[in-house]
């Protein structure tokens, strides 16, 4: 079964499709033919990408021999000829055969290949239960609703009953698109901080509650600190790499870890 944002355009269906969509999500549209050769390599591809991708965008694909009279319209000289659509405008386009690095490069630098997390569809009574210590009726609650819908609140709620196993059950068990969301990243991280046993510093418990409570900057500014210190380094540095699974942005990350290796080399 192909995915809502992966579908069949035509002259009729163009205009709502790609124009009208491309207003509030990237479309990426192919011109393609089945017997083109560059068309069997690059159309693959571009399938791939979007169902990695997951909703990031949708792909739209045309075929030329159907469409002609739009193909010519769209001044397509070559199969296949791919085009970016944002905004109701051409944001950029490639024609005739290229490898799978080539596209991805392409492709990577206009849309964000990350697939995008599907909003949680959860009773708000759920966060009151919670809060108010309730944990295996809220529990019971959540293994009811769909992976899809549960699994970051259901790993949290795990955690915060002390079952490492059952939350790393369900991290294990989540379906490929969603073990490849930055959600996912950072479960394993809390999973992680966990399981971390600070045998030697066990003064580093308030930094490690501080990271588990989402006070990441509070924390990491302060492991950086105490890393500057004399003193036993090995759990802070444990701590620190395990907190950088924690964090969405990928600068933020390389500005933590250089400045962790200047303090340590």
């Amino acid at each position: 079964m192909t995915a809502e944002y992966i579908f069949d355009v035509t002259a009729t269906t163009f205009a709502t499709q790609v124009m009208e969509t491309s207003q509030t999500k990237p479309v990426l549209v192919a011109f393609y033919a089945d017997w083109d050769e560059a068309c069997k390599t690059v159309m693959p591809v571009l399938q791939s990408l979007a169902e990695k991708a997951a909703g990031a965008f949708n792909f739209g694909k045309v075929d030329a021999d159907k469409e002609q009279s739009m193909a010519m319209q769209m001044g397509v000289q070559a199969l296949p000829t791919v085009i970016l659509v944002k905004g109701g405008q051409i944001a950029d386009s490639f024609m005739g055969p290229k490898t799978e690095a080539e596209v991805t490069e392409w492709l990577s630098a206009h849309v964000a290949l990350e697939p995008v997390a599907p909003e949680p569809v959860v009773d708000a009574g759920l966060d009151a239960l919670i809060e108010s210590g309730h944990y295996e009726v809220a529990l019971a609650q959540l293994q009811q609703l769909p992976i899809e819908q549960s699994a970051w609140q259901l790993i949290d709620l795990h955690l915060l009953m002390g079952d490492v196993t059952a939350a790393q059950k369900t991290l294990d068990g989540l379906p490929d698109v969603m073990a490849k969301m930055v959600n996912a990243q950072q479960a394993a991280a809390k999973i992680e901080l966990h399981q971390l046993e600070l045998t030697e510093r066990p003064e580093l418990t308030v930094q490690k509650d501080l990271l588990l409570s989402g006070q990441y900057e509070v924390a990491l500014e302060q492991l950086l600190d105490l890393l500057s210190q004399k003193g036993d380094k090995a759990e802070i540095k444990q701590l620190l790499i395990a907190s950088f699974g924690l964090l969405e942005d990928p600068k933020a990350v390389a500005a933590y870890r250089r400045r962790m290796s200047r303090l340590l080399f």
